[in-house]
């Protein structure tokens, strides 16, 4: 019951973090314009990488490590107080690094002092400890006001497309005042480590770093293409691929907010040796993973060409089949998102998970380099597709030694049947309407019905799963 209730709380948690920002996207689109989209785009991509130094793996690490000490007040207090001691270090050699990176770059300098208040709220980012500890309540409550605030300032404040500088600002520190707000509920589980030498610093810097080239290789896959882009191509181009890739994330935080929330408590069974119940959470997890990946993968793609233009706007006239390419990705994604946190990394196999993105992330820099320049946008989304689905591969190649794949995908054929008699009710939908907010709700509302129709005529045992846990409920 637990794990279900964080995992509520942490897709508010993904939402508050992506889909509050998106109800400003149509707006911001028209205001600002593709242009400007992809300066903003360009230039926190870049900043990225500094964050990327500041936070190393820790974020995944602490999280772990506090999922097997929670119970423990002292041992937990010792660890947060050496994390941070870590996370000191290593922002001040980020931001110096930054400031290097600052004198030698020649455009968009205000912007990207601007973007660098997101390395300093990367410091104070301690929702790593309370999801260790299982409490996602916190890190929710104590954003949702910040992030209604930096909604409504966005309406107020950004006007024009001379107001970019304004609008980064308001996303940045809106960060920075979530983070910090959420460190007055430490007192009640840290105690204050008197003694320096109950501290060991040591013992974290090797699993850190194992975890920090994964993390490297993941931001390949959301950062270097739109560097690489910004390279080869326009910002509008840039602009393009960033609202495309903000409607994937949009996606990808409701169906795999349960990896987060179940990376502490498979942690947790892999400390108390209990691999049955690993196995049952691995299936389990997989099965409601595709059941949600796969017709939000195909119902996107169905409605990428009428929505993207009606919801960003006229300079996004062109996003459709960036849209529609990208939508692929999301199953991919989901699938390695359970991968790792059900089984690699909560079994240390960081090696087989550092791996399977250092192959992905080789594949992504090198076909961006080939087909940015010719294809732009188009060329980064091809690209994010195929080094996602060569990282999922590869995961799956490790794992099979422990768990039977045609368990893990016995349902998955079932999913896309539906899926694709789905995409048929609402292409007839879109070919007969002009698009609107009205046809939106209705490709909603039809899509739903047709495959959850569809999946309780195939039988699925996802179904069954859910009649039990609403009678288990209802008997209580």
């Amino acid at each position: 019951m637990k794990i279900i209730k964080n995992y509520i709380y942490n897709v508010l948690y993904q939402l508050l973090a992506v889909l509050l920002p998106f109800i400003t996207i149509p707006y911001v689109s028209r205001v600002l314009g593709a242009e400007n989209v992809g300066i903003n785009s360009l230039t926190n991509a870049n900043t990225q990488y500094f964050v990327l130094i500041a936070t190393m793996g820790i974020s995944v690490y602490a999280t772990r490590e506090i999922a097997y000490v929670k119970n423990d007040a002292n041992a937990r207090s010792a660890l947060f107080f050496e994390i941070m001691v870590i996370k000191l270090i290593l922002f001040v050699l980020s931001y110096g690094l930054f400031l290097i990176f600052l004198f030698l770059v020649h455009q968009y300098k205000q912007i990207y002092i601007i973007q660098s208040i997101s390395i300093v709220s990367a410091f104070f980012d301690i929702s790593w400890f309370f999801m260790g500890l299982q409490n996602f309540k916190v890190t929710v409550l104590r954003n949702l006001l910040v992030k209604i605030i930096s909604i409504i300032s966005i309406f107020i404040f950004v006007k024009s497309s001379n107001d970019i500088h304004v609008y980064i600002l308001i996303l940045v520190l809106s960060i920075f005042f979530g983070n910090i707000s959420i460190w007055s509920y430490l007192h009640s589980n840290v105690r204050f480590v008197k003694k320096h030498k109950m501290l060991s610093f040591k013992r974290h810097v090797k699993p850190i770093v194992v975890l920090f080239i994964p993390q490297v290789a993941i931001q390949v896959f959301t950062v270097v293409n739109k560097t690489i882009l910004g390279i080869y191509s326009t910002p509008v181009n840039l602009g393009l691929f960033e609202n495309s890739d903000k409607i994937i994330r949009i996606l990808m935080a409701v169906v795999t907010a349960s990896g987060m929330v179940l990376l502490p408590a498979v942690s947790n069974l892999y400390a108390n040796k209990d691999f049955n119940k690993v196995k049952e959470y691995m299936y389990k997890a997989f099965d409601y993973i595709s059941f949600l990946s796969i017709p939000l993968s195909v119902g996107l793609m169905v409605v990428a060409f009428p929505f993207g233009s009606w919801f960003f706007g006229q300079s996004f006239s062109n996003i459709g089949l960036v849209l529609a390419l990208l939508s692929s990705v999301l199953v991919f994604m989901a699938w390695n998102n359970t991968l790792s946190s059900q089984f690699l990394i909560p079994a240390k196999h960081e090696n087989w998970y550092t791996k399977s993105f250092i192959y992905g992330a080789i594949l992504n820099i090198a076909l961006n380099i080939l087909l940015d320049k010719k294809f732009g946008a188009v060329g980064a989304a091809i690209s994010a597709v195929m080094s996602e689905t060569i990282v999922v591969v590869y995961q799956l190649y490790k794992i099979k030694y422990f768990f039977e794949l045609k368990t893990m995908f016995k349902n998955v054929w079932k999913y896309y049947l539906a899926s694709m008699i789905m995409a048929v009710g609402v292409f007839f939908i879109n070919k007969v309407s002009e698009f609107n907010i009205f046809v939106l709700i209705l490709d909603l509302t039809t899509g739903i019905i047709i495959y959850l129709t569809c999946i309780i005529l195939l039988r699925v045992s996802i179904i069954g799963d859910f009649k039990h846990y609403i009678m288990g409920k209802l008997q209580k």
